[in-house]
């Protein structure tokens, strides 16, 4: 085996890795981190019905994904996770992936369980390192404060992260989503 053929090799395993997913956070940590200081922490398992589902597409603009839908994702079933502290509700939040052009971004967006508008959010994995910014909390903050039908369109409601165009665009319907699964499904 010349050198050739050994930096070939470690050419192709690092291709190879990069295309798989960078993990931010995992469930049990971006749980934790959006709900510090709640002492209860609840799982609801929903599963919409096609009135629903028909509800959050309008809502979002007519459709469930920015651009495909993650392989093995049913649409209809989703858990809302409920942060309370002393009884009550501090926040709802969901963990939802769409996919951009390389491939899964997942995040966690948290709610105010009142309003149904967006309090927080994280980056929990991405695949492409043009979307890694996404996690920036600036970006973030930009939808703080935004619900189901609120405008969420980058460079004119909110800003995009410089050279990650389609992945700051993947992200605005990923937040309209849930707030919208959240105002059909909790605040009718």
């Amino acid at each position: 085996m010349g050198k050739s053929f050994i930096l070939f090799s470690v050419a192709v395993c690092c291709l190879a890795a990069s295309a798989s997913a960078v993990e931010v956070l995992n469930k049990e940590q971006a749980v934790k981190r959006m709900f510090l200081t709640s002492d209860n922490v609840a799982e609801e398992a929903k599963t919409l019905s096609g009135a629903q589902l028909d509800q959050v597409k309008a809502l979002c603009g007519g459709k469930l994904y920015a651009i495909k839908k993650p392989d093995g994702v049913n649409e209809a079933q989703y858990t809302f996770i409920f942060g309370s502290k002393g009884g009550v509700k501090q926040g709802v939040a969901v963990i939802e992936e769409e996919a951009d052009e390389w491939g899964p971004l997942q995040f966690i967006v948290v709610l105010d369980p009142a309003s149904g508008k967006i309090i927080n959010a994280a980056m929990m994995q991405y695949v492409d390192a043009r979307s890694r910014d996404l996690a920036n909390r600036a970006f973030l903050k930009g939808f703080f404060g935004k619900g189901a039908t609120d405008p969420m369109t980058i460079g004119k409601d909110v800003d995009g992260v410089t050279g990650a165009t389609v992945s700051s665009t993947v992200f605005c319907h990923l937040a309209k989503k849930v707030a919208a699964l959240y105002k059909v499904v909790y605040l009718k």
